[in-house]
């Protein structure tokens, strides 16, 4: 293999991170892997940890259209899902063309990728713990507009050369191969982030959106809480709000993984990547639950089971009625941390194919 293909949704930078995390270890196996990116994803989430990259900035999927990190926009998604399945084959032949050269195409969980890699004759890689078409159901009783888009987009999945299922899978099949969480791996130790913070004696507490800009209402109630240290991450630029508390931007000096390593606590919406790395690091986590992404109900459970977490519903996170049980959440033991990243699994698929 000499050069690979990717395309990624745009919604959020969990599929981003979790593709990341496959092509870091593919290149940890052959350095000299040419990689071809399709994303609107930015572009320096790739460079951070991949080299070797030629970067086209293009929506292969629609996936969600949000208002914010925790309210859906279901009308404006219908609207971008008509119009990219219904446009002419225009985009997707230039896509194709723009994968001249490439020996395969990931997909997570783009479909128009595995429409171009199906025109370009090269094999398409479905990775995934859930497809759209899933995602949508959820939403057809009160939007039964979405229905033409499903069955579209069920049969475009049912296209891909192979197809494989990353824990916690939310709509098992029995053909396609299951492999453990995928996540960046940590970098730095725990002590030299704390130490860099100048944290001291304080516990830290990582609040996370998946990258996705949102408001802190409780903020100023934070501030009261001195034994506390709060990183709000993913946010447009890195700004001190108070003593103890840290606006952290995306293209901070911190590796995310590194931060939510070193997390006393992470709390977050129900989203995989973040999941996934403190499954990792046996970082505590609270999980922002959200009722009307079926994904979410899914990831909860392994939250709960697997990972002694706990859940938190989207008004105690907004009112700030986290913050008295803090003690609470705190007091509970971390997990051990996990060794097995399903990203060397697929490297290893991947090489076999």
């Amino acid at each position: 293999m000499k050069r690979i293909a990717a395309c990624i949704t745009p919604h959020g930078f969990g599929h981003a991170t979790r593709t990341i995390a496959i092509l870091e270890a593919l290149q940890s196996r052959h350095p000299s892997l040419e990689i071809v990116l399709f994303t609107t994803a930015p572009k320096h989430l790739f460079e951070e940890s991949l080299k070797n990259i030629s970067f086209h900035r293009v929506a292969t999927d629609v996936g969600i259209v949000q208002y914010d990190a925790l309210r859906n926009n279901i009308p404006g998604t219908i609207a971008a899902l008509d119009s990219m399945l219904q446009s002419s084959q225009i985009p997707v032949d230039q896509l194709a063309k723009a994968m001249n050269g490439c020996d395969a195409v990931i997909c997570d969980i783009s479909p128009m990728g595995i429409q171009a890699a199906e025109i370009a004759k090269i094999p398409s890689i479905l990775i995934e713990n859930f497809t759209w078409d899933w995602i949508y159901q959820n939403f057809v009783p009160e939007h039964p507009d979405l229905f033409r888009s499903i069955k579209t987009l069920s049969e475009i999945y049912g296209m891909a050369d192979y197809h494989i299922q990353v824990t916690p899978v939310c709509k098992p099949i029995s053909t396609a191969p299951t492999v453990p969480p995928v996540f960046r791996k940590r970098r730095l130790p725990t002590a030299d982030i704390r130490k860099s913070l100048d944290l001291r004696d304080q516990q830290l507490i990582v609040i996370s959106m998946g990258g996705i800009d949102f408001n802190m209402p409780a903020w100023h109630q934070i501030r009261n809480h001195s034994n506390n240290y709060y990183i709000l991450a993913g946010q447009p630029s890195t700004q001190t709000i108070s003593d103890n508390c840290l606006a952290l931007g995306r293209t901070s000096q911190y590796y995310h993984p590194d931060i939510v390593a070193a997390a006393d606590l992470v709390l977050c919406k129900s989203g995989y990547s973040t999941t996934a790395e403190c499954y990792q690091a046996g970082t505590r986590i609270c999980c922002i639950t959200r009722p009307d992404f079926a994904e979410s109900q899914i990831l909860e459970k392994y939250i709960q089971n697997q990972m002694k977490g706990t859940l938190l519903s989207v008004d105690d996170f907004i009112q700030g009625r986290w913050i008295a049980r803090l003690p609470e959440i705190l007091a509970n033991p971390r997990q051990p941390p996990v060794y097995e990243n399903g990203a060397d699994t697929i490297a290893e698929m991947l090489l076999s194919i």
